[in-house]
């Protein structure tokens, strides 16, 4: 009884002792316990220590507070601290920005003003992200050799139009790398660069001869409006101002790195609060757990909106995140138990040289971690992968993601891959719709073999196994819709594919990488005549009648069903490239007993139409539409949520 009495009183006091404060950009050092005696940002910080389980740290609505919120308090599993609003209008807001106020001019256009930052990410413009100067302002130059990852060389170098030492050279070594290197010097046609920068890891790839390069960070760069330029030893920001002045302008740079900073103080909520102007992060998390944003959007982040590392439970729910510089999301190690829910994302990495190097850059969501869920969310514009996980126990459901891979590619709107050696469990994705792999070759073209745009619907790449990719619906790009590269053991059912060269394409280029895939209850539909139901294709001697089974599949082609599938043998005694018809196809390898061609064949591309719909919507036609299948419908067609339809008039 006496044990029972003392957890009472431990309970009982633990509520007593939480603290409503309150917090406003007009605050003081008082009580904090009311609006008149609120405290300042400031002092909410110097005071971050003192704060206890069950607390409630309210901003005011309408406020902009400026600077960086670093927890240093824990709440508990039944109390956690809580950070919300309070008061009327819109959320409050926790802002890296500072506003420039004095500048003087340079020479015509350019203009600069102090700036004391120790780096600078991000820079707005009457409430636009720019972008810094770079040369030339749009595509790539070519290079045609290299040493090592330290320099590259050719004759657009020598015709650089300044001297780039001390610059930043942009490379793109390959098509999902974009590297970023400080220049130490040009020798005639040569550039030497210098690894091992604090953001992202340059150092791990090589040039690759005949892709291209742009030199960014320079004075000499700025030839348009809302190009910027950063002195780091004057601590000076230039700007251009095209035909105007600064006067009357409006213009933000990124000075504080995050908005939040939590490291290792765990089970905390965010709540109606807007993040914007981190100079790296919008929120920075490490090593804890339980940390919760609902209806928190974070806008113009210098880097990625949220990142974390060693995190379990972290749960995003409602709000956006817009105009990123990197990734809208990014949980780079450890990160079990995520949850990321409602949440819509725009604008994630699309301007080229702004993200990080190496991998792991310029997209939407990334995750690793084992037990993530990914659902209801919109992922829109991301320079590269709109959702990359990595991990097992792992639903991804209901999505939509639209227009990915234009500033790197050989990616997907969803991708995973998996370690050699590590065995996958349990990872589905199911029910989203994917639209728009745009790819980019542009500074690629040392792939001349490849000279298009290289982005997947779903990608399931190396060592991929035990993912089901379920009911989903997949339209438009110049590759694969759903591309399985040396991956095995997975289920491939009840998709609609429309409108890719391949519908489905499956390769490998290591012997047996490829085996006891499911690919069953699929529409896989060609646009054109230009594309191909399904290829399976091999760089190394083996057998595609291996690389699963397949049956009750539709193989759409309906402007010319002669060339459906493409078999490619592509090594040394292969038979090469060979189209078949769908009945070519089972008689040569004994798959899709059950499955069958267009029943609805048309010979215009305006014939056929594609709709889909996240919530469930009624479309109505002009004239009487068949599916593949042969259904008719001659009034209007119900799609349900994260649904779509092929129709051929």
């Amino acid at each position: 009884m006496k044990l029972i009495l003392f957890i009472l009183f431990i309970l009982i006091s633990d509520c007593i002792d939480a603290t409503v404060y309150y917090v406003k950009s007009s605050g003081g050092n008082g009580s904090g316990l009311n609006d008149p005696d609120a405290w300042s940002f400031d002092r909410l910080n110097a005071m971050a220590s003192s704060l206890h389980p069950g607390d409630k740290i309210l901003f005011k609505r309408g406020d902009t507070l400026r600077g960086t919120l670093t927890v240093k308090s824990a709440g508990s599993s039944d109390h956690p601290i809580v950070f919300d609003a309070y008061g009327a209008g819109v959320n409050p807001v926790v802002s890296g920005f500072i506003q420039p106020a004095t500048w003087t001019l340079l020479r015509e256009h350019i203009y600069y003003t102090s700036l004391d930052v120790h780096t600078l990410n991000l820079v707005t413009l009457d409430g636009r992200v720019c972008a810094m100067g770079r040369y030339p302002n749009i595509g790539y130059l070519p290079y045609t050799s290299h040493v090592g990852n330290e320099s590259i060389a050719g004759a657009t170098i020598g015709s650089l139009p300044f001297d780039p030492a001390g610059a930043e050279v942009v490379i793109r070594k390959l098509r999902w790398v974009l590297d970023r290197h400080p220049v130490i010097a040009r020798s005639r046609n040569t550039l030497r660069y210098r690894s091992g920068t604090s953001y992202g890891h340059n150092d791990l790839y090589k040039p690759v001869n005949g892709n291209g390069y742009f030199i960014q960070n320079s004075l000499n760069t700025l030839d348009r409006e809302g190009e910027w330029y950063y002195d780091t030893a004057s601590n000076r920001l230039y700007m251009h101002f095209g035909i105007e002045t600064p006067s009357g302008r409006l213009i933000k740079a990124g000075a504080a790195d995050q908005n939040i900073y939590i490291n290792y103080w765990s089970h905390l909520v965010f709540n109606n609060i807007d993040f914007e102007g981190g100079n790296i992060h919008g929120a920075y998390i490490i090593g804890t757990n339980h940390i919760a944003f609902n209806n928190c959007n974070f806008r113009q982040q210098g880097g990625n909106g949220v990142w974390a590392s060693y995190t379990a439970y972290l749960a995003i729910k409602g709000g956006t995140i817009k105009d990123v510089l990197n990734n809208g999301i990014y949980v780079e190690q450890e990160g079990n138990h995520t949850s990321i829910e409602n949440v819509r994302i725009v604008n994630s990495g699309e301007i080229a040289g702004a993200g990080k190097s190496g991998d792991g850059s310029y997209e939407g969501i990334f995750i690793v971690g084992n037990n993530t869920l990914i659902q209801n969310c919109s992922v829109l514009n991301s320079g590269y992968i709109g959702i990359n996980f990595q991990g097992n126990d792992v639903l991804v459901q209901r999505n939509l993601v639209d227009s990915f891979a234009n500033i790197k590619d050989d990616g997907a709107g969803i991708y995973t891959y998996s370690k050699h050696g590590v065995v996958n469990s349990n990872r589905t994705i199911r029910k989203n719709i994917v639209l728009n792999a745009i790819g980019a070759f542009g500074g690629a073209e040392g792939n001349y073999w490849e000279k298009f745009g290289k982005a997947a619907g779903i990608y399931l790449d190396d060592n991929t196994s035990r993912t089901t990719v379920d009911s989903n619906v997949v339209a438009h790009g110049n590759w694969g819709g759903i591309f399985l590269h040396n991956a095995h053991m997975n289920i491939i059912s009840n998709n609609l594919v429309y409108d890719f060269s391949r519908q489905l394409d499956m390769s490998q280029d290591v012997v047996a990488s490829v085996r006891n895939n499911q690919i069953t209850g699929n529409t896989f539909i060609a646009r054109t005549s230009a594309q191909q139901a399904m290829r399976l294709h091999t760089f190394v001697s083996d057998n595609v009648r291996l690389f699963g089974t397949f049956d009750n599949n539709i193989y759409a082609r309906p402007i010319d069903d002669d060339s459906t599938i493409n078999i490619n043998n592509e090594y040394s005694g292969g038979d090469g490239s060979k189209n078949l018809t769908l009945a070519e196809w089972k008689v040569k390898y004994a798959r899709d007993a059950r499955s069958s061609k267009s029943a609805v064949i048309t010979n215009k591309i305006s014939n056929l139409i594609f709709d889909y719909s996240v919530e469930r919507k009624e479309i109505q036609l002009k004239g009487i539409g068949k599916s593949v299948s042969g259904k008719a419908y001659d009034s209007g067609v119900r799609i349900g949520e994260y649904g779509g339809i092929v129709l051929i008039y």
